[in-house]
């Protein structure tokens, strides 16, 4: 069916589902005529000035033009259509929360398409800090189950609105063939190559549930709210940027790009977990008060092959410079977290200096040896000649007496004689 580009409205317009990308709307709209979005918008009356690239930002940012045109021609409030949207109040605009590429969980898919004919992006997957689905508790994917190579993305089809590959053009949303991961087996114990307690599994749901709300403002935290995304995104940049430092840095796992911008954007949805579970540790080290104990270096005494992962550790694993400029950035955070910060970067200077003695002290002694050697060589040497000199004295001595005894004896013996 083609659609009629001078009509007002969309006789076949389906409504928006729980939790739909504004994007995903307007494909499931578009899918009813068997057209991609961009013709669409194209083709509804007073599009054809709308070009198809603010099509890509609307999920980011508010679009009033297009969305009052797609209300319009939909028949719905222009308020549903920003309902939808899962960043608001600016925030995905300095805290670039957006993934990179789309990821999608394979238990959802499937339940769209059994209850609703097709499926859909949700709003949240966009998120690159929703690494985990809020509702079945299943990692989200980004490779297709069919090739395991090709990336996925949305497509009309037959009137629906269908997720296939970009490679091998399966249809994935049918697909039996994904590998069912929950958060509790990313990677056991470990967490980006090292071991650790366990814990950090739901300290790191806990995260992402506070950072979703937190996004979409849905707790009407406000500031608070917002500072909480500011201290997540400070912590993640300051341990990604030395990713392309050198073989120095710890390992990252899933790494896709760094870059100056990039955060939780630059990671697959299983390392991004993994890195919501650190900052997590580090900020309920924190909230418990053990920020300033002496632990950088050290592991638990209960299980001697665990790292604890607080705050000096953090800060103490950081190169200079980035530890200077995690400090900078700190000062936006929380009273509490900046007297933490302090705190930490306070026992790291201390720890820092403590082991630089023993090779400062070495160094200092290896100098002092270098410049004493002639001296205590010179010494040395008049020592030994006059050990030597008295040893000769000794002996001439000794051979005078006896030539004197002799002399005396031999007097003695002519005395004798006579």
């Amino acid at each position: 069916m083609n659609l009629t580009t001078r009509s007002r409205s969309i006789p076949l317009a389906p409504r928006p589902l729980p939790g739909e990308a504004v994007t995903s709307w307007i494909g499931r709209i578009a899918a009813r005529y068997d057209l991609p979005p961009a013709a669409l918008i194209t083709g509804l009356r007073d599009g054809g000035g709308i070009p198809a690239s603010r099509l890509a930002s609307i999920d980011r940012s508010p679009d009033p033009e297009l969305e009052h045109l797609l209300a319009k021609a939909a028949c719905v409030e222009v308020g549903r259509i920003g309902a939808l949207r899962a960043a608001a109040h600016g925030l995905s605009d300095w805290a670039a929360p957006f993934r990179d590429t789309l990821a999608w969980c394979p238990v959802c898919v499937r339940e769209d398409v059994a209850r609703w004919g097709e499926s859909y992006e949700h709003a949240i997957w966009r998120l690159s800090c929703c690494a985990v689905c809020v509702t079945h508790g299943q990692v989200l994917v980004q490779v297709c189950p069919l090739c395991a190579r090709g990336r996925g993305e949305y497509h009309p089809s037959g009137g629906r609105w269908r997720l296939v590959c970009e490679s091998c053009e399966g249809r994935i949303d049918t697909s039996t063939n994904h590998r069912r991961e929950t958060a509790l087996g990313i990677s056991g114990a470990k967490l980006f190559g090292w071991t650790v307690d366990p814990g950090w599994v739901p300290l790191a749901c806990e995260l992402q549930s506070s950072l979703l709300a937190a996004i979409a403002d849905t707790d009407r935290a406000g500031a608070r709210a917002s500072r909480l995304v500011i201290v997540v995104r400070d912590l993640a940049a300051a341990f990604l940027r030395p990713a392309a430092s050198g073989p120095s840095s710890p390992p990252r796992d899933g790494v896709i790009s760094t870059g100056p911008a990039d955060t939780f954007a630059a990671l697959k949805p299983a390392a991004a977990f993994e890195m919501l579970g650190l900052i997590a540790s580090v900020l309920a080290s924190i909230q418990n008060g053990h920020s300033s104990r002496p632990r950088i270096g050290r592991r638990d005494n209960s299980r001697p092959d665990l790292t604890v992962m607080d705050l000096p550790w953090f800060v103490g694993m950081l190169p200079r410079a980035d530890r200077q400029r995690l400090y900078h950035a700190a000062q936006q955070w929380s009273p509490a977290l900046v007297r933490a910060m302090e705190r930490a970067s306070s026992f790291e200077a201390a720890r820092r200096h403590g082991a630089n003695r023993i090779p400062d002290q070495a160094r200092r002694d290896a100098t002092w040896v270098k410049a004493a050697v002639p001296r205590l060589r010179a010494a040395a040497i008049r020592r030994i000649a006059a050990r030597a000199y008295r040893r000769v004295r000794a002996r001439h001595d000794l051979t005078a007496r006896g030539s004197e005894q002799d002399n005396a004896r031999s007097r003695l013996a002519g005395l004798c004689h006579q």
